[in-house]
């Protein structure tokens, strides 16, 4: 398993229930992830300030860990994975179709 998230315009962290959840299923499947790639694709200093720190905690992390600042860079690190499904080695849309799911209107709050 691949976990591919993509951080769209946050400008504070998710809430604390929200946080607890992630947290749990994180550990929980820590076994069965081949890596974890995080997309901070806002732009400014807080998608630098948050790409430094995800980068940061990818140096203590048990896991294969990256930050990337566009889906197509981090499909292209999931193709690259060693034992990676071969089904996603050669998906030769899977950066358009994250990316068209990605860019769906936002649903407010």
């Amino acid at each position: 398993m691949t976990f591919l998230s993509v951080v769209v315009g946050a400008a504070e962290n998710p809430p604390a229930d929200v946080r607890e959840r992630m947290k749990h299923g994180s550990e929980a499947l820590l076994p069965l992830r081949r890596a974890n790639l995080i997309v901070v694709q806002a732009k400014g200093l807080s998608a630098i300030i948050a790409r430094s720190f995800l980068a940061a905690m990818s140096l203590m992390s048990p896991e294969k860990m990256g930050v990337f600042k566009t889906v197509e860079e981090a499909v292209a690190e999931a193709q690259r994975l060693p034992d990676q499904d071969e089904a996603v080695k050669a998906h030769p849309t899977l950066a358009a179709e994250i990316r068209a799911f990605v860019d769906l209107p936002q649903k407010q709050a």
